[in-house]
This record gives C-alpha cells, structure tokens and sequence, in this order.
C-alpha cells in the first residue's frame, strides 16, 4: 500500500516538471481557474431565471391544456423551459402549442428565450 502511495507521488512530480518545463501550459490552467468562478456565476443565474419562469408558467398555465403537456410540475417546467433554451431548433414545436393560448403565454416565453440569450451570451 506504502509502495503504490509512493508511485503516485513519483508521478505527481513528473507532472510537476511538465508544467514547470511548459509555462505556457501554468498560464492556461490560470485562466481556467479564474473562469470557472465566472461560468458557475452565469450557470446559476441561469437556474435562477429557469426556477422563476418555471414557476410562472407554472402557476399561469393552470387549468389549460399546457400544464398538462409543458408544465404539470415545477421541476417539469424547468426541464421544458432549459431543453427549450439550450435546444432552439424545436421552438415550431412550442409555437404551435403556444398560439392557441392567450398572448401573455407567448410574449413571456418570448422574454425567457431573450434573458437566457442575453445570459450566456455574456457568458
């Protein structure tokens, strides 16, 4: 057991020369740690306008044909509203269901699609 903690360390600091050998590789693996800080900053903010909208639609959608198909349940709702923000190739698909509603459901749908672009486009 000694042996192979010891082996580990060997490659640890074999490692260790690379990156020292590579300054270049030092700098990357920087950047990528001052990043991380900003992608988990826009990621959660963009649960948080999900969480918010599906609990809108949620509540809004009651008692009509689209909280059975699109929002029958809070995190429902949220799985709908990423997969339709992440995934925009299947907005006909929402379109149709979505016009035979009142236009708030269309025009807050519109302000989600906007908020999330806007979010990672900053990302």
């Amino acid at each position: 057991l000694r042996l192979v903690r010891l082996l580990r360390l060997c490659r640890i600091a074999k490692v260790s020369r690379v990156v020292l050998a590579m300054p270049e590789l030092v700098v990357l693996i920087n950047g990528l740690k001052m990043g991380c800080r900003a992608v988990s900053a826009s990621l959660t903010l963009i649960g948080i306008i999900i969480y918010v909208f599906a609990i809108t639609f949620r509540n809004l959608s009651q008692d009509t044909e689209l909280e059975e198909v699109f929002f029958p349940s809070v995190p429902a709702s949220m799985m709908m509203l990423l997969l339709s923000s992440v995934l925009p190739d299947h907005t006909d698909y929402f379109q149709e269901d979505f016009s035979a509603h009142p236009i708030y459901f269309g025009l807050l749908y519109f302000v989600f699609i906007m908020l999330i672009g806007y979010v990672v486009l900053n990302l």
